[in-house]
């Protein structure tokens, strides 16, 4: 797939998971979710198992499709940057406490991105699955931090020392899943796309 090809796939994946999640995940819903119907400690919980994992499973879907390194910043920026014009444009009621749509919510999302494209690289001698697993969980760990020591600090409080563990659990579960996960739909999906294989797009990336 050509770089121009390439960029437009993944911010398309990117544009269109975002309306996605503003359907899916209205003001409340992941509070609820989460603390209600799981009862999860917070803050953290919807981060580690719903923004963190879904944002990472486009990261990686983008790479798996376009077959490109750097294809997870470009998707999860543009989904972050999408999310947040049409919430604020429409002016509708997101997750305050998360500061959803802010730019420190597409600052948290554009480092997740960045650090999927790190370890995606540097893990790429070692079994596919395993890959997926590792990337999404050292991403996922280091969104969830960040929101911890940035965000939530201004909108929630600390998060007490004692739910730690249990959230670093779920959001090693959260992205364990999005790891597994990654490589069938991604195979569903390349045979839709009718991509070639081509010169200087390595099988590792694309067809494990």
């Amino acid at each position: 797939m050509s770089k121009k090809k390439s960029l437009i796939t993944c911010s398309l994946v990117g544009f269109f998971g975002s309306l996605f999640f503003i359907y899916c995940f209205p003001k409340g819903a992941i509070t609820t979710l989460m603390h209600e119907v799981f009862h999860l400690p917070g803050p953290g919980a919807g981060i580690a198992l719903i923004l963190g994992p879904f944002v990472i499973f486009l990261g990686l879907l983008s790479v798996k499709i376009s077959g490109s390194y750097g294809a997870p910043t470009i998707c999860i920026a543009t989904f972050s940057i999408a999310y947040s014009i049409i919430v604020n444009i429409m002016s509708l009621p997101v997750e305050g406490k998360g500061k959803f749509g802010s730019l420190g919510f597409v600052f948290a999302l554009v480092l997740c991105g960045i650090i999927l494209d790190i370890f995606f690289y540097l893990l790429k001698k070692i079994k596919p699955v395993m890959q997926l697993i590792l990337t999404s969980s050292i991403a996922n760990i280091v969104l969830l931090v960040f929101y911890w020591l940035v965000i939530f600090p201004q909108t929630k409080g600390l998060v007490n020392a004692k739910d730690v563990p249990i959230l670093l659990g779920v959001c090693i579960l959260g992205a364990s899943l999005v790891g597994l996960i990654t490589i069938p739909v991604s195979n569903f999906i390349l045979p839709i796309f009718r991509l070639n294989n081509e010169e200087g797009v390595s099988d590792h990336v694309r067809n494990p």
